[in-house]
């Protein structure tokens, strides 16, 4: 389970390339139970089931069957798979997946931001569940190995972590778009098009004002590292104007601070009220319409943590008297 455009499909497909083994990918939110149980057949004896060609049938083979957006098929589609996942088996048909293939799905957390149903308890408990994340510097050390433009690895390889909007696929498809049209990169207007058309707009003009300048957003870890290491880029952008890039950086910092996990590793556990208040500091120095979110975005984290670490010390309070006694 993870976001769009992390990499899902891509890391089992290349997993079984790696392995030398098969591999049948099928997109569930497009299935219907046929694709599954097969066409009815009639004859004299009754009526059967003739599974689909497509499906793995050879027993000596190995391979991944991968079903994919298992969240978004319909609920005939999930109750013909049932038998399949637990059982291996499709009983109609008489259809069983070969010994040497296994069964791996994929697909969106549920919740407003996707068009994605809830897995029933039956349904999900025939699986082993993990959370994936978009990770920068794994994406980046992929990216090198698989012709991702420089210019793209560049401007990533600085962030803390994918912004929701610009995810990883995104990024793949605008450096495939510079490798393929060379001469994008000197039409500005068309590259700020694309850029903003894939990875959005914040990140898209600070990306092509990257390239043009060498100016960059900064993450919340040199913003947290104190106002000396960052007031001399803050300065620059002041004298060049680039709003842009107090835009995007106020957003990284927006988004990295809903990790309070992260922003321990970041910090060394640095208490919450001088985490909010270094990130004030920036949001100071910002544009007045850029300030304010920075500035609401350092309260809701210090307000957040207090809270988090307030419940956490009532519950070791409450384990050490429990063990008192």
């Amino acid at each position: 389970e993870g976001p769009h455009g992390c990499g899902k499909s891509e890391i089992v497909e290349a997993t079984a390339k790696r392995l030398g083994i098969g591999f049948l990918g099928l997109d569930l939110s497009a299935a219907e139970p046929v694709d599954l149980l097969g066409l009815p057949s009639t004859s004299p004896h009754g009526t059967t089931y003739l599974a689909p060609a497509s499906l793995p049938r050879d027993e000596k083979s190995k391979g991944i069957f991968f079903l994919d957006e298992i969240n978004r098929a319909s609920r005939q589609v999930r109750a013909a798979l049932l038998n399949l996942i637990s059982s291996r088996k499709i009983e109609l048909s008489g259809y069983k997946l070969p010994e040497g293939w296994r069964i791996i799905a994929a697909c969106n957390p549920s919740g407003n931001e996707y068009h994605t149903d809830e897995l029933d308890p039956a349904f999900s408990s025939r699986f082993m569940k993990y959370k994936l994340e978009p990770e920068v510097r794994g994406w980046v050390a992929w990216g090198r190995e698989n012709g991702v433009h420089p210019d793209v690895l560049g401007f990533v390889g600085g962030m803390q972590r994918f912004p929701a909007e610009a995810n990883p696929r995104a990024w793949t498809m605008l450096s495939n778009m510079l490798v393929s049209n060379p001469g994008l990169r000197e039409d500005l207007e068309a590259l700020t098009a694309c850029s903003e058309g894939l990875v959005g707009s914040i990140q898209g003009r600070a990306f092509v004002g990257c390239l043009v300048t060498g100016l960059r957003p900064m993450s919340l870890e040199r913003i947290l590292s104190g106002e000396a290491n960052y007031r001399p880029s803050v300065d620059q952008w002041i004298r060049a104007k680039r709003t842009d890039l107090f835009t995007a950086t106020a957003e990284t910092i927006r988004v990295e601070l809903l990790d309070m996990e992260g922003v321990k590793k970041i910090t060394g556990g640095k208490p919450a009220n001088l985490v909010a208040a270094e990130v004030a500091k920036f949001g100071r120095s910002c544009p007045a319409d850029i300030a304010k979110g920075v500035l609401e975005a350092a309260e809701r984290y210090r307000y957040t943590a207090n809270l988090v670490e307030s419940a956490e010390r009532c519950r070791h309070n409450e384990n050490t008297a429990g063990a008192r006694k």
